[in-house]
């Protein structure tokens, strides 16, 4: 009689669905049924951090994707910065130290932290902001006594990190053990979180030491009666009519940059919030509000084709500026895709991904569209690929808009391929076409993940 339980092959075969997910829970009494498997609170140390992800959270196209994004700016009042990294870590914190299912030594770990004081006497964290956020994670819960589902909420943190000699490394290192211990996530730049936006629309590794070259003096009482806007990279700014200053022309700020590419042609920081309840909302160009196309808010496909472009180029970013150097030391650098890969729901692994390493052997023939590819498999399984319907080769074409066009392989040798373990293979992949301008080579094996190739 055979075995009842056998166990299944070496074999894995790729998997075209998505991951399984939790069933909707439904809260009753407020919301109605909420749809979501996963939640994200954000937690920002600047109003353009928090002007991105509020308008990520906000995107009509998202709803539907089973994530739910909160997001924050950890700020107590206009005068006050406490967007410092450690307060961001030192808020969330204070929130885990209040979730009653943890253990007195947990607390009192954590209850050290939260009770240290800066030079200024006050504590690290903002309770108002601890307040807002233990509200959003009390939302959604059949039992009102745990505040954190480990396997739903996720916490992230996003700052940027301005320091030019790298005199923080050490004081980084030891803030990414401390979040990397209590589970909280960090989404990180170097120098600025304008790098991240630049992303968006061109691959670009050179180092931009200032966010804005600040041609005004600050304060509006100190600037001439005639300056207007002396931002660089403007069509009417004036050197003349600033007190102290020049149009760098992008060459210096990377703000500058942006608006002189005519990527972003009005990018503006600052008080987002305060200036959008004065104006129209196709008239403020913020962060957020400028990757729309002519000001049409209903374009929402053009800005997820620009935020996948961004999550491609970070990962080409790491790669050429050396992934293993501490971020701290290391300009420009990003890893803000992580977090926008988890909401928007689209993940990219450079290479590699579970085993699995791609890499192109010929790169002559690109005109021609035809590329060899060698595959090897240094997982414990002989693994399928390349299965008809489930996963394929894919190339990315940035359009004039930023938006994609993408173009399928026409013609691969062989077509379903048995990647043995350890063992090289060798594939010829026809595109049919010259892909010399093309941006980006993927391999997709399911609808929302991808290997990403360098060309």
């Amino acid at each position: 009689m055979a075995k009842r339980n056998r166990k299944n092959n070496n074999l894995q075969i790729e998997k075209g669905s998505k991951k399984s997910q939790p069933q909707p829970q439904n809260n009753e009494k407020n919301e109605g049924k909420v749809f979501f498997s996963k939640r994200l609170i954000i937690l920002c140390g600047a109003e353009t951090e928090e002007n991105y992800f509020k308008g990520l959270q906000n995107m009509e196209s998202l709803k539907n994707n089973n994530v739910r994004v909160f997001c924050e700016v950890s700020k107590k009042s206009e005068n006050e910065k406490f967007g410092e990294p450690i307060n961001l870590i030192t808020t969330f914190l204070k929130v885990l130290q209040n979730d009653e299912t943890k253990n007195s030594k947990e607390w009192t770990e954590l209850e050290q932290y939260t009770t240290q004081t800066n030079q200024n006497g006050k504590l690290l964290y903002v309770q108002n902001t601890v307040t807002k956020i233990e509200q959003e994670l009390s939302k959604f819960k059949k039992q009102k006594t745990k505040i954190l589902d480990k396997n739903s909420d996720f916490l992230w943190v996003v700052f940027d990190n301005d320091d030019n000699e790298g005199t923080k490394q050490k004081e980084f290192e030891r803030l990414f053990a401390l979040a990397k211990k209590y589970n909280i996530n960090i989404a990180y730049s170097v120098r600025q979180f304008e790098n991240w936006i630049l992303l968006h629309f061109e691959r670009m590794k050179r180092p931009f030491y200032v966010s804005e070259c600040k041609n005004c003096l600050e304060g509006e009482e100190q600037k001439p009666k005639s300056c207007k806007e002396c931002r660089c990279g403007l069509s009417d700014f004036s050197a003349v009519s600033c007190a102290n200053g020049k149009d760098c022309k992008g060459e210096i700020c990377i703000a500058g940059y942006l608006r002189e590419k005519k990527y972003h042609p009005f990018y503006k920081k600052g008080q987002w919030k305060n200036e959008s309840e004065k104006s129209s909302k196709a008239s403020v160009r913020f962060c957020f509000e400028g990757l729309f196309e002519d000001s049409n808010f209903q374009k929402e496909k053009i800005v997820i084709d620009k935020m996948k472009n961004a999550i491609e180029n970070a990962h080409w970013l790491r790669h050429q500026k050396n992934e293993f150097l501490a971020p701290a030391v290391t300009n420009p650098f990003v890893d803000v895709d992580k977090l926008v890969s988890e909401i928007i729901d689209y993940q990219v692994y450079h290479n590699e991904y579970q085993g699995l390493r791609f890499d192109i052997l010929d790169k002559n023939s690109l005109h021609n569209g035809k590329l060899k590819l060698q595959i090897i498999n240094n997982s414990k399984f002989d693994v399928l690929i390349n299965q008809p319907n489930l996963s394929r080769f894919l190339l990315v074409k940035i359009l004039p808009n930023y938006s994609r066009n993408i173009i399928t392989a026409k013609n691969i040798q062989p077509w379903s391929i048995v990647l043995e373990r350890n063992i090289p293979q060798e594939i010829a992949i026809d595109f049919g076409q010259d892909i010399t301008l093309f941006s980006s080579f993927l391999y997709q094996f399911s609808p929302n993940q991808h290997i990403l190739i360098d060309l």
